[in-house]
């Protein structure tokens, strides 16, 4: 994401030491975050699923505007569109 003053940031529940392998080889340009704990996704009471006794935190992306969600993004069936912006408004 390019557009003026936009940050992007990552939040996963994997453990420290699996998000910090995960960046470096997948060359994430930007810091992911420990929610761990499953703080903020049971504050904003977000979708999961499980998987071999773990529960992990469904693909999606808010959208934040002065500090409001503003749009939620569930659904990725065109992966390049999304990552070009042009559904930003």
């Amino acid at each position: 994401m390019q557009q003026p003053g936009a940050e992007v940031v990552n939040s996963s529940n994997q453990t420290r030491d699996y998000q910090k392998e995960m960046a470096r080889r997948l060359h994430l340009p930007f810091a992911v975050s420990s929610d761990h704990e499953m703080k903020l996704a049971n504050a904003l009471d977000l979708p999961t699923f499980k998987v071999t006794g773990m529960t992990l935190l469904k693909r999606l992306t808010l959208i934040c505007r002065n500090g409001l969600i503003r749009r939620c993004i569930t659904r990725f069936s065109r992966p390049v569109r999304i990552l070009s912006g042009s559904w930003i408004t």
